[in-house]
């Protein structure tokens, strides 16, 4: 996979920028426990799923009043700081922690804020207007968050702490307010070229999933085709403007599952049909959940993938953050 380097390092800086220590410290210190959790639990356990290789995983709790239901997330170039948005509008910030093999072990420094309104009053917990569902970094700065049963999208501007800014609403992408309202925009991710792709995870066309490209202003159509019970819930660009796309099944009667599958840049045009190719099918008896966020960050020759579970604040349900590596063959 070819890197535009100019681009990528200064995308990087931005990013890095945006999620340094300084730019959280005033939000609140929380206590975040991590517990190491294999890929799988039979014996012997497998250290695979479809192409990609487990680098260990987290399931993270805490106490701390409304820790849970990340349904996002962002992790920076450098593998060492992680951000998530949940659906009641809370975000974490945290530094990363690997082991002796480079292995996801553990995170420290944690951190916890919430959003504001456009009025720049922190957004009222958990009512209609706070189910925050996907997050980007912008290279040109700030923050996107997508918002569903009230369907928005915020830009937020770089600020200290995160999120403590009124952000600018964006013009949404024609049809979106049609989406039903607990499936709006899931996956949502800026491309090389600046513009974004937008996938809400519930408005369908025929077999396929409807979602737009465009810059904030002026948004066109293309579709995602649409694979059994999986839904999309995130999506991250890579810098060849190839693009990883999460899905997830939660369903009592069709089971657990998540899809991780890669898009190449080609079909990302507008009237573009997405399909790709299948990276790993994660089902039961692997470890799984209800994943929604994902990061990607790039690492030595492989790219390196981490997905986080949204636990909809239930007890029977876990919060867990895993790190996965796709080699680079391209």
């Amino acid at each position: 996979m070819r890197i535009r380097s100019l681009r990528h390092a200064f995308r990087a800086a931005v990013l890095a920028a945006c999620v340094s220590v300084a730019g959280i410290a005033s939000a609140d210190p929380v206590a975040v426990d991590a517990r190491p959790v294999p890929l799988d639990r039979s014996q012997p356990p497998s250290t695979k799923a479809g192409k990609l290789e487990y680098r260990g995983g987290i399931e993270l709790s805490s106490t701390a009043n409304g820790f849970g239901g990340f349904s996002s997330l962002w992790v920076s170039p450098d593998g060492q700081r992680m951000l998530t948005v949940s659906d009641a509008s809370d975000w974490l910030a945290a530094r990363l922690v690997y082991g002796p093999s480079g292995e996801l072990a553990g995170v420290a420094d944690a951190e916890m804020g919430r959003l504001v309104g456009i009025d720049g009053k922190p957004l009222p917990a958990k009512t209609f207007e706070t189910d925050a569902e996907a997050l980007e970094m912008v290279s040109s700065g700030g923050i996107l968050v997508a918002f569903e049963r009230h369907h928005r999208l915020w830009l937020y501007p770089p600020a200290t702490p995160l999120f403590s800014q009124p952000p600018r609403a964006l013009t949404l992408p024609p049809g979106l307010k049609d989406a039903p309202s607990n499936e709006g925009v899931e996956a949502l991710a800026e491309l090389p070229d600046g513009q974004f792709l937008a996938v809400p995870e519930g408005l369908r066309e025929g077999d396929a999933f409807i979602g737009w490209i465009g810059d904030g202003k002026v948004w066109q159509k293309l579709t995602v085709a649409s694979h059994g019970a999986y839904q999309p819930t995130d999506a991250k660009a890579l810098p060849n403007g190839d693009v990883i796309l999460l899905e997830r099944r939660y369903n009592p009667l069709t089971g657990l599952g998540a899809h991780l599958r890669l898009i190449p840049a080609h079909q990302i045009v507008p009237g573009g049909r997405l399909t790709g190719e299948e990276l790993a099918d994660i089902v039961p008896p692997l470890t799984i959940d209800n994943f929604e966020g994902l990061g990607v960050r790039r690492g030595n020759g492989e790219w390196l993938i981490y997905i986080i579970s949204d636990d909809n604040f239930q007890i029977i349900q876990r919060t867990y953050l895993m790190m996965f590596a796709l080699p680079d063959a391209r």
